[in-house]
């Protein structure tokens, strides 16, 4: 069985998403970078489409020096090494930069590029392990604390009162939970050796000049890219996060324009310059990256947005209520937190007043703020240890509430009424690679005996994370075999699978 389909769903933009996977061996180069920029394209009254991918620092400032060193160039071609490496280190510093401010952390690159393992694979339970929650991610508290749980839209159905779950026997930790989540598909790890390599160059070739580790400074002081004014925050408490997420958003379309500017730059330079190999060369590389770091990019930013590492603890703080063995009317307090936070963002990416990015990228930004949505559900449910036939049809019921209370209809009811100094307009349909259907998929398969469920991991090892299919056995299979919960039960064989799997692919 293969879950390749996409949610049901009628898109209204011709938007690109994270389906990088698929690019084609014979693609020429640059024709991906150009294929994302025409989904940004934005038409106007008038017929004649509009780009806004340029920010400031990459118009006022890197297009204006490119041009300085074109011109140094072609009057003294004897230096065009020298000028190339210049060339070349600006551009990495302003790419690697977007991308540290996206993804947060140096330790997150390195999980998001494959150079090191999440640590969802350290969650289970070993002997002389106390109980409670690690949670080492700094941020995730003042998210929380700006979380729209408060907010004055909150619509909790009356007869669901806020229950008090048990603590699970085990110590979680959320530490690059968003990190684990955006681990590329090993059908993705082609295009991600691709932007692998051009960061390890890009970083060694800055190495002595540049520290990225203070952007982490930026990101933790407050300042989100920019002030919000105390009165704003206190009106709405979520819109730092909103703001921080349409920043990231931004900058990350904005290294759309930047190696569209350096294609540009080295096809005019190549017309007045013959030997020009150097510059040559490392625009084919960067053009050839942009597209995936973008689309990395885009999925972190996202996922940190709706603060994907405590949604993950709110599933598994729900704790024994997945074992009981009677049925459920009624979804778990968390879906309707999360709702609640996908319309706070949809609120700030969409409301007239004020900056607004381009209609293409608040479409991106909200297909993305979906998916990640479904992702951190289904990440955790593989933490759920053990759980009876009924904790996985309650797991279906979170689903199935979540699927309705993203919808279009339903983010522009809950926002409507409570915001009348706001216009707002009505979140777009879109298709998701990976949403409903994608996790409900996951979540069916905990029903399969020993042999489909290893078969299905088997056919579908290239569309979910290898975590998740170690979920599937030691959380699945192992319930069935009776593993015990205080010890951490066996995952070779399906590392072991996706090893072999990787070898004859």
């Amino acid at each position: 069985m293969s879950c390749n389909e996409s949610t049901p769903g009628t898109s209204e933009s011709n938007v690109e998403t994270d389906d990088y996977s698929s690019e084609s061996k014979n693609e020429s180069t640059g024709s991906k970078l150009y294929s994302t920029i025409v989904s940004m394209m934005e038409g106007q009254p008038d017929g004649h489409q509009y780009l806004p991918l340029g920010t400031q620092s990459s118009i006022n400032g890197l297009a204006k020096w490119t041009s300085r060193l074109l011109t140094i160039l072609k009057k003294l071609p004897l230096i065009v090494d020298d000028v190339s490496r210049v060339i070349s280190n600006l551009f990495d510093l302003y790419l690697l930069t977007v991308f540290r401010l996206c993804v947060g952390t140096g330790q997150n690159e390195r999980i998001i590029l494959g150079l090191e393992k999440s640590s969802h694979l350290n969650h289970l339970p070993r002997d002389g392990e106390t109980t409670g929650y690690n949670n080492n991610n700094p941020a995730a508290s003042k998210n929380r604390v700006l979380s729209l749980r408060q907010n004055s839209f909150s619509k909790k159905p009356k007869h669901q009162a806020k229950r008090q779950y048990t603590t699970p026997p085990v110590e979680w930790s959320l530490k690059n939970v968003e990190a684990g989540i955006c681990t590329p598909l090993p059908k993705e790890m082609p295009n991600i050796l691709r932007v692998r390599e051009f960061v390890s160059r890009g970083q060694k070739s800055l190495e002595g000049m540049v520290n990225f580790d203070r952007i982490e400074g930026w990101l933790s002081s407050g300042s989100n890219f920019g002030s919000v004014d105390d009165e704003q925050e206190l009106k709405d408490p979520g819109i730092v996060v909103g703001c921080l997420f349409e920043k990231r958003i931004g900058a990350a379309c904005s290294s759309l324009f930047v190696a569209a500017l350096l294609d540009v730059a080295r096809r005019v330079t190549q017309r007045n310059i013959s030997s020009c190999d150097a510059i040559g060369s490392y625009t084919n590389s960067l053009v050839e990256s942009v597209p995936i770091l973008f689309f990395l990019c885009t999925r972190m930013a996202s996922l940190q947005a709706i603060d994907a590492s405590y949604v993950v603890q709110q599933i598994t703080a729900v704790g024994s209520r997945w074992e009981e063995s009677r049925l459920f009317e009624h979804a778990n307090d968390y879906v309707e937190d999360l709702c609640e936070v996908c319309a706070s963002l949809w609120k700030n990416l969409s409301s007239v007043c004020g900056p607004q990015l381009p209609k293409p990228v608040r479409t991106l930004g909200w297909t993305y703020i979906l998916s990640s949505a479904y992702l951190s559900l289904m990440e955790g449910f593989s933490r759920v240890l053990k759980c009876s036939t009924e904790g996985r049809a309650l797991m279906s019921i979170d689903l199935a509430t979540l699927a309705s209370g993203i919808s279009s209809h339903s983010i522009l009811e809950r926002l409507e009424g409570s915001h009348s100094d706001f216009v707002l307009e009505r979140p777009p349909s879109v298709d998701l690679p990976r949403g409903k259907l994608y996790v409900d998929t996951y979540v069916k398969v905990f029903y399969y005996p020993e042999e489909d469920a290893m078969r299905w991991i088997i056919d579908n090892h290239e569309l979910y994370q290898q975590n998740h299919s170690i979920g599937l056995i030691i959380c699945g299979i192992g319930g069935r075999l009776g593993w015990s919960c205080d010890r951490q039960p066996p995952s070779e064989p399906t590392e072991q699978v996706y090893t072999f799997l990787e070898m004859v692919a």
